[in-house]
Formats: C-alpha cells, structure tokens, sequence
C-alpha cells in the first residue's frame, strides 16, 4: 500500500513537470513566432525599398 502511494505521488510530480515543460515550450514557440514575422517583414521592406532603385537604374542602362 506505501508504494501505491509513492508511486502516484511521483506520478504526480512528473505531471507536473511536464505541465510546465510544455508551457515553457508553448511560449518559446510564441517567441519564436514573433521574431519569424519581425523578419519576414524586415525583408520584405528591404526588397521593396531596394527594387526601386534596382529597376531605375536597369531603366538608364
């Protein structure tokens, strides 16, 4: 019966362990998120600032 008792115990221990586990990968996944769009939006200003320029200068050519 004692080991019933531990034995859940620690079952419950690892529960929570891994509750938290997946919150800690929940949000670096937000993070994550949040970088891969700040990125991709920095790139699409780039290329829509430098295609300006590229085709005007293709233009005088």
């Amino acid at each position: 019966m004692v080991y019933e008792i531990e034995r859940h115990e620690c079952l419950g221990r690892v529960e929570e362990k891994l509750r938290h586990q997946r919150e800690l990968m929940r949000q670096g996944f937000e993070q994550m998120d949040k970088r891969h769009d700040q990125h991709f939006l920095w790139l699409a200003g780039f290329i829509a600032t430098s295609a300006g320029p590229t085709i005007a200068a293709m233009r005088f050519l």
